[in-house]
C-alpha cells in the first residue's frame, strides 16, 4: 500500500500480524456455504463461533484502512504543495468521502495483491524454463540498473527503460492471467454471433484464457515469446486489440 504510505513489512515477516490477517480473510472469504446461505453470515452468525474469528478479521483489516487513510489525510494536509488549490466556483465536483474511499482502497488492495504476487510467480517460472529469455532479460536489467551488490530502486524514467522486460510481464499474463474470465451479463435481447443464436436472458461471458491460446489470433499461443510485444510486433499485426485481454479493455478495463 505504497500509495498510501503505509508498509506491511509482508516480503522480510511471512507470519506478521497483517500477513496473517490478510491470509485468513482471503482463505475464507469464498467459503460455499456462506455465499450459498449468506443468512449465516448475518442474523445467524452467531451460531458460528468459527466464522465470527473471520469476522473480526475482516473487521480489524477495516479498522487498518481507515486509519491508513486519516493518516494520508494529515500528511496531504500538512505537506507544503505549489499547486494552486483554489477552484472554479462551477465546480460541483465533491471529494471522496472516507467510506467511499475506503471502498476505492479494499479494491486496490485486495485486486492488486493477488495479481500482482500471480503475475510474478508466473513470470518466474517462465523465466526458469526459458533460460535464453531469462538471460535476456537479465541482461537488460545490468545494463540499466548495474551490477552492484545491494538493494536499488529504480527511478520512474529507468523503469520506462525496461522495453523487454516489460514484455516479459505481458507474455506471462497472456499465457497465465489473472482472470480466465470475464463477469458474466445477461443478454437484453436475441442475439445472433457469428451464426450462433444467443436467446435473450441468456447468461454469457468472455472466455478470456480460451482467447489468449487460439490459434487464430497467435502464433503458437502456447509457447512463451516476449517478443510478440514489440513494437511492429506480433500483437500489432491483430485485426483486433481485444485479442489480448488479461485485465478486460474498453472503458471497464481493471484499473489495478
Amino acid at each position: 500500500m505504497d500509495g498510501f504510505g503505509f508498509d506491511f513489512n509482508a516480503i522480510n515477516n511471512l507470519d506478521g500480524e497483517w500477513v496473517t490477517t490478510y491470509d485468513d480473510i482471503a482463505d475464507n472469504i469464498a467459503d460455499f456455504q456462506f455465499l450459498f446461505l449468506s443468512t449465516f453470515d448475518t442474523t445467524l452468525l452467531s451460531l458460528f463461533p468459527a466464522r465470527q474469528k473471520h469476522h473480526n478479521s475482516v473487521e480489524k483489516m477495516d479498522k487498518l484502512f481507515y486509519s491508513v487513510i486519516e493518516h494520508k489525510k494529515k500528511a496531504l494536509s500538512q505537506a507544503k504543495t505549489d499547486v494552486d488549490e483554489r477552484h472554479d466556483e462551477d465546480d460541483k465536483l465533491e471529494p471522496l468521502s472516507s467510506i467511499e474511499l475506503r471502498d476505492e482502497l479494499v479494491v486496490f488492495f485486495l485486486t492488486g495483491h493477488d495479481t500482482t504476487a500471480n503475475t510474478l510467480t508466473s513470470a518466474m517460472y517462465f523465466l526458469a524454463v526459458n533460460l535464453d529469455i531469462q538471460k535476456k532479460a537479465r541482461d537488460e536489467v545490468l545494463r540499466i540498473l548495474g551490477d552492484d551488490y545491494s538493494d536499488i530502486s529504480p527511478t520512474l524514467h529507468q523503469l520506462k527503460e525496461f522495453k523487454y522486460l516489460n514484455n516479459v510481464m505481458k507474455e506471462a499474463v497472456r499465457l497465465a492471467l489473472p482472470a480466465h474470465s470475464l463477469i458474466e451479463r445477461t443478454v437484453s435481447r436475441d442475439t445472433e454471433i457469428a451464426g450462433t443464436f444467443i436467446p435473450k436472458g441468456s447468461l454469457v461471458k468472455a472466455n478470456i484464457l480460451g482467447l489468449h491460446y487460439n490459434p487464430n489470433f497467435w502464433n503458437e499461443p502456447a509457447k512463451f515469446t516476449p517478443d510478440r510485444f514489440c513494437e511492429g510486433g506480433e500483437l500489432e499485426s491483430r485485426s483486433s486489440i481485444y485479442s489480448y485481454l488479461p485485465f478486460g479493455g474498453g472503458y471497464r478495463q481493471c484499473i489495478v
